[in-house]
């Protein structure tokens, strides 16, 4: 029994229609499991913290269970079981409020079977506020950390950003691990249909790529710790002088972030040390910006670029370099291999495979 098994926050119905039905299964299971060790007469929560009418005093109970199943799934199971016992007087008006969001995106039939039966309800209202105090003492950065409908309505390009905790493994559940720096891609813009958001989580430097809906939103200023501020500072300082990259595409460009892989093709954000007036015939003022995009394609070899302009009154307007030179292509190329390509190219071989392995055993 994977007791720690990755929570699946939604349901059966969700994970069918997502093809998630293995994770959905393994995280049910452990819902039950984690319920019923909570209910046992032998390693329960009556049978071995409540002692002289006092519930789990040492909280070493709380600290036992939080450790073998996580806090997300506790939480799941105790929200279930007051839900379904909110008429229950013993249990507080603060908890059942409480209850009402830790249910995720499960249905009842689903949330049944994680009931506490056996528990006194009102020993379990206070193990409920103590599981609650746990998790509060984790200092987890939440939506008051940020400003207000910033998800909704700012753009993230440039902006400390908040990372949700349930978008985290809850290995990672320190507020250090939440602070992300997002710098580029379509989902950035609050308008934009695409969703990559890419940047670095400030705490190690970790280039990567993010969903808009992954983060609760843009961190005020005040709520900015010292010590990321000072990464900004080192992040913000060029590793070259624009001096030094005037000699056009080949000397020229970085792969700003980690290289993804979708689909068919490996996606790369360029960085431009050049005259983008001059190469592709614009003429942007000091507050206008573009962002370049790289497509590898590695079943024919093809590398589209595209180039997407951010204007100062936020406009947007995206368009296709229709003419690479043979060394600009492989200044582009190069960049990608020294960033992982021959990597990401394996990888997507080996899906290729596995999806060819399950047709054939259809």
């Amino acid at each position: 029994m994977n007791m720690k098994a990755d929570f699946y926050r939604y349901s059966e119905k969700e994970a069918k229609i997502n093809g998630d039905m293995d994770r959905w299964r393994e995280s049910h299971i452990a819902n039950i499991e984690c319920a019923r060790y909570i209910d046992s007469n032998e390693t329960g929560l009556m049978a071995v913290a409540y002692k002289d009418n006092r519930v789990d005093s040492d909280n070493s109970f709380r600290d036992e269970i939080l450790e073998k199943f996580g806090y997300r799934r506790t939480m799941c199971v105790l929200a279930s079981t007051i839900n379904a016992k909110r008429s229950d007087g013993r249990f507080t008006q603060d908890n059942k409020q409480w209850a009402d969001y830790h249910v995720y995106q499960l249905d009842k039939s689903q949330t049944r079977q994680y009931l506490i039966d056996s528990v006194n309800p009102g020993a379990l209202d206070i193990f409920t506020r103590s599981v609650r105090q746990a998790y509060n003492e984790l200092e987890l950065y939440t939506a008051e950390h940020c400003i207000d409908d910033s998800r909704r309505d700012l753009s993230f390009e440039n902006r400390v950003l908040v990372v949700s905790p349930e978008k985290l493994r809850e290995d990672y559940w320190q507020p250090e691990n939440q602070i992300f720096l997002g710098r580029s891609g379509f989902g950035c813009d609050p308008n934009a249909s695409g969703r990559a958001v890419y940047g670095t989580y400030l705490i190690d430097g970790e280039k990567t790529r993010r969903n808009r809906a992954d983060f609760i939103g843009v961190m005020k200023d005040e709520c900015i710790p010292d010590w990321a501020k000072e990464k900004i500072m080192e992040l913000s300082k060029p590793n070259q002088s624009a001096e030094q990259n005037k000699n056009g595409f080949e000397n020229g460009i970085r792969i700003m972030d980690e290289l993804i892989v979708e689909d068919d093709h490996i996606n790369a954000y360029v960085e431009t040390w050049f005259d983008v007036n001059e190469r592709f015939g614009l003429s942007l003022d000091g507050d206008d910006s573009l962002d370049l995009y790289a497509d590898y394609y590695p079943a024919d070899g093809r590398l589209d670029v595209n180039y997407i302009i951010k204007y100062a009154d936020d406009n947007r307007v995206s368009a296709k370099v229709t003419e690479i030179t043979d060394a600009e292509r492989d200044a582009i190329m190069k960049c990608m291999r020294e960033n992982g390509l021959d990597e990401c190219i394996s990888e997507m071989e080996q899906q290729d495979n596995s999806e060819e392995m399950e047709m054939s055993m259809q």
